[in-house]
């Protein structure tokens, strides 16, 4: 019943019902496409970008992972996280630019050794529902804790640059590897499979607009049924009449 009550209140206000299911579309629209007063017009809000993810094993060239008590064996895995920490480095930004033939502004570098995940989900919507880089190629790389192996995480403005990105990425990591301080030794990095690619879009999706003018016309709806109640509750209530006394007559 209460819903029937509802739905006579909105009829009897045809014009309030009609100017909120345009404020309702009018912020569809601009949830959904940027308005501007010269062609076009109207252009979508929504962006994608490519990802990838590449994990890498670092280790010397004689193999220590494969004897936990070889000696040395505790080290490679300090050793994995000074090797992720130069991702940031302008020089490696340079070689991995030089690789793209990219610009190193172009590319933005985050080194990371805590523990990262191995998908893409949560660094993908990090960096473009969260962070918004002003880079347009963004490379992560990140040590797997406790381990010796990096995971590299990879954005692009589409899949097959961010495949190159962590492909580039992976090379010039072997590169710095091989060219460690002789005190210390060279290590070897070593692919861990296949590198995994996707795309992934955010911003002004169909969907998102749908749901704010939904929810923009409900409490709209809302707002005026509660009026009218007030208003007929109003006008049918008795006038009251006080003396002197506080009491009613």
């Amino acid at each position: 019943m209460e819903s029937v009550g509802i739905l006579r209140a909105l009829t009897r206000h045809p014009l309030l019902l009609g100017l909120g299911a345009a404020l309702a579309l009018a912020v569809g629209v601009l949830t959904a496409f940027g308005v501007s007063a010269a062609p076009p017009f109207l252009t979508s809000r929504a962006t994608s970008a490519g990802y990838a993810t590449q994990r890498v094993l670092v280790d010397t060239p004689q193999s220590l992972i494969a004897d936990a008590r070889a000696e040395g064996a505790p080290a490679i895995v300090i050793r994995a996280t000074i090797l992720a920490d130069l991702v940031s480095s302008d020089r490696m930004r340079a070689a991995i630019a030089r690789d793209l033939a990219l610009r190193p502004a172009e590319i933005g570098a985050i080194s990371s050794t805590i523990s990262v995940p191995q998908t893409e989900s949560p660094l993908a919507k990090q960096v473009l529902e969260v962070t918004a880089p002003t880079e347009p190629y963004l490379v992560s790389v990140g040590l797997e804790a406790g381990q010796p192996i990096l995971s590299i995480q990879a954005i692009a403005p589409d899949a097959r640059a961010a495949a190159r990105l962590a492909t580039a990425t992976t090379t010039e990591l072997a590169r710095a590897g091989r060219a460690a301080a002789p005190a210390r030794g060279p290590v070897k990095v070593r692919r861990l499979g296949a590198v995994h690619v996707g795309t992934r879009q955010t911003g002004g999706s169909k969907k998102k607009a749908a749901v704010a003018a939904l929810a923009v016309f409900v409490l709209w709806a809302f707002a005026v049924a509660v009026a009218d109640g007030i208003a007929r509750r109003g006008a049918g209530r008795p006038a009251r009449m006080w003396d002197t006394s506080g009491a009613r007559s």
